[in-house]
């Protein structure tokens, strides 16, 4: 068996490989910070215990760019917010005197055509609600 063929045995193996290499980062961190970070609140990513996180084998079971993996579907939206508040910590308009942007579901509050005051929030819990 040659260096290759051990490597590419499977995907675990071929995870395995590559988290081994001596690398500050590859390609399944940037594949994580622009899928998984962009949209999570947390301020303490030193403690980030997400599964897909330094894991080349999450990052090998990902679509390659501008493709669908057969049989994987695309989740709901009603998954995603479920998701995204779970991790939630509910500090949605930011402080941006500090310079802690607002998440960007926060909707601010506002003054309707009506001039009754429209409270703000995040949409999605409002989503999650309104589904009940």
């Amino acid at each position: 068996m040659s260096n290759y063929e051990k490597i590419t045995a499977s995907p675990e193996a071929l995870a395995e490989f590559l988290g081994g290499l001596p690398v500050l980062s590859g390609p399944w961190d940037d594949a994580f910070h622009s899928q998984i970070c962009a949209g999570c609140a947390a301020e303490d990513c030193d403690n980030c215990r997400r599964v897909e996180r330094d894991n080349p084998l999450w990052w090998l079971g990902l679509p390659a760019e501008g493709e669908k993996v057969a049989g994987v579907r695309e989740p709901t939206i009603s998954e995603i917010a479920r998701e995204y508040l779970s991790i939630c910590d509910e500090d949605c308009g930011g402080d941006r005197s500090v310079g802690i942007p607002a998440c960007p579901f926060f909707e601010e509050p506002d003054i309707g055509n009506d001039g009754k005051a429209i409270p703000g929030g995040c949409r999605l819990r409002k989503y999650r609600e309104a589904e009940k």
